[in-house]
């Protein structure tokens, strides 16, 4: 029996020296030095890093695939700190599957950040929150505070203030433990902007003047000019037009081109609003050059009241007009984006379940591997436990958020068809024939319920057939509710169908009590006849 026990205690050691052996010779890839100084340049010049890597280019191409690799990377990296907008996914998959597979494991948490970017800037919002928290997963002690502000950004272009605030704090804590004061200062930005947004202007205040305090001891020129822009918006938005003023004046100089049209929106609308015209109309006519839809609709908005407040009739027609156009176009683009991201979830779903079988296969090869090493299965098998638990959790976390998401998602999409409807509706040439009639004082006619009805339908077509399954209506009942669906007050109705407002309040209530069963007032009818 002694020298049974001998043999297994001497087969544990030799497979203890050959794990060893085996953590020895895996040796991690040593990469070329013109792509550790691309590396650094990210950071600080990345375009000098664009520039570098662009030569290297062609060595890449026989180098080891490590190093191949990790040149992808960078040029990703560099891209992404250029801030040039990321337009294919395929290649940080490629680059993802790789680090996953064996390769350097010290670049998996950043092959996870940046795929974290390209699916933010593809507008994948699911996606890019679940590759985030993978990289938080794979990082080591030493939590990069980006990923935090990251995750608060998708957060914050979902309208997730709350979730956001909590991100953004986190990345603030982190940097000024790294005693990093340049990232303190736009975690600090971003926390004011989304109070700010919030319509809590209190608070992004306290927050602004923190950061222009830190942006002052630091000296440098761009954090304080970023801060006064931030200052100036805020003071324009409290009604503090004097104190605006000279922080935009001293900001203007440093600021890039769209930060420049961003603080000019601002001071031409406090010019306006002083009635200096002057002034205030060539800071309007640069903004109508401004890439951003929201800036050139301000710019032709104040053009328009330039030109009106001048007398200029042509020009008011012409800045009008544009200014209509754009706001269509504004209107559409929102509705489309909003879409966008609906289906971007629902596309994501079948991406999870994909992904989940290949993590199950990992886990299987991993647990295989496991089984082999004898020697350490108890501890192994703890560490296994404990990790699944955390993963589960994280999982948890993240299916909760995603259904947040959706949900938000949906109500955004549900409020912005109501809004086209109701546009559509008002804008029709039969609203401004009805309201002729109204001025006319003549009555609601069989062929005008007739083209409402074909309104209604081309508009939404559900409505009729749901108005009509509530229950019989008298003609005049059916009258008083598409008149209500077409946004017409009790007065406008009640002059359209011959009957004296308390007449058709009256009918409201009483529509009311028919098909609910319940008494109430006219405008839970209203409310019922607007909800369809």
């Amino acid at each position: 029996m002694r020298r049974n026990f001998t043999h297994i205690v001497s087969t544990l050691f030799l497979i203890g020296v050959a794990l060893v052996v085996l953590v020895t010779c895996h040796r991690k890839p040593v990469y070329p030095a013109a792509l550790l100084q691309a590396d650094s340049l990210t950071l600080v010049e990345p375009e000098e890093a664009l520039t570098l890597l662009a030569t290297l280019d062609r060595d890449m191409k026989t180098a080891p695939e490590a190093s191949q690799k990790y040149y992808q990377l960078l040029c990703l990296k560099a891209a992404d700190k250029a801030y040039i907008t990321h337009t294919s996914d395929s290649l940080i998959l490629d680059l993802v599957s790789y680090y996953e597979s064996g390769g350097d494991e010290r670049l998996l948490a950043d092959a996870y950040y940046y795929a974290g970017r390209v699916y933010r800037d593809l507008g994948d919002a699911p996606k890019a929150l679940a590759y985030f928290q993978r990289s938080l997963e794979a990082e080591d002690d030493e939590v990069n505070p980006a990923l935090y502000a990251q995750i608060g950004e998708v957060f914050f272009e979902q309208s997730l203030y709350l979730q956001a605030l909590g991100m953004y704090r986190e990345a603030y804590r982190l940097d000024s433990l790294a005693a990093d004061t340049i990232g303190a200062i736009l975690d600090l930005r971003d926390i004011a902007f989304t109070h700010r947004v919030q319509h809590q202007p209190d608070s992004a205040l306290i927050y602004l003047q923190r950061a222009e305090q830190l942006a002052s001891l630091s000296g440098d020129d761009a954090s304080i000019s970023l801060i006064n822009a931030q200052l100036a918006a805020l003071y324009s938005r409290m009604g503090r037009s004097e104190e605006a003023l000279p922080l935009i004046e001293e900001a203007l100089p440093q600021a890039g081109r769209q930060d420049r049209f961003a603080l000019l929106d601002i001071y031409a609308n406090i010019l306006l609003r002083q009635d200096d015209l002057d002034r205030a109309e060539p800071y309007f006519e640069e903004m109508t050059e401004a890439s951003d839809l929201q800036v050139q609709l301000d710019a032709y908005n104040g053009l328009t009241q330039i030109a009106a407040r001048k007398h200029r009739t042509e020009d008011y027609l012409t800045y009008f007009d544009k200014y209509r156009l754009l706001s269509d176009s504004l209107r559409r683009a929102t509705a489309t984006e909003s879409v966008s991201r609906m289906n971007a979830l629902y596309s994501y779903q079948q991406y999870e379940r994909e992904n989940a079988q290949l993590k199950l296969q990992s886990q299987r090869r991993l647990l295989l591997l496991l089984g082999v090493l004898a020697l350490a299965v108890i501890l192994i098998g703890a560490l296994v436990t404990w990790f699944q638990f955390h993963r589960l959790q994280m999982k948890q976390k993240l299916a909760r958020v995603q259904r947040l998401l959706r949900e938000h998602m949906e109500k955004e999409v549900e409020q912005e068809q109501k809004a086209q409807m109701d546009a559509l509706i008002k804008n029709s040439v039969l609203m401004k024939h009805l309201q002729e009639s109204l001025d006319a004082e003549k009555p609601l006619t069989d062929e005008d319920v007739k083209d409402i009805e074909v309104l209604l339908d081309e508009v939404n077509p559900d409505f009729l057939p749901m108005l009509k399954q509530l229950g019989e209506m008298t003609d005049i009942e059916y009258q008083v509710s598409l008149l209500i669906r077409l946004g017409m007050s009790p007065i406008q109705i009640s002059s359209l169908v011959l009957r004296d407002k308390s007449s058709v309040s009256a009918i409201r209530r009483r529509l009311y009590k028919k098909i609910t069963g319940q008494n109430g007032n006219p405008a839970d009818w209203d409310n019922i006849v607007l909800s369809i």
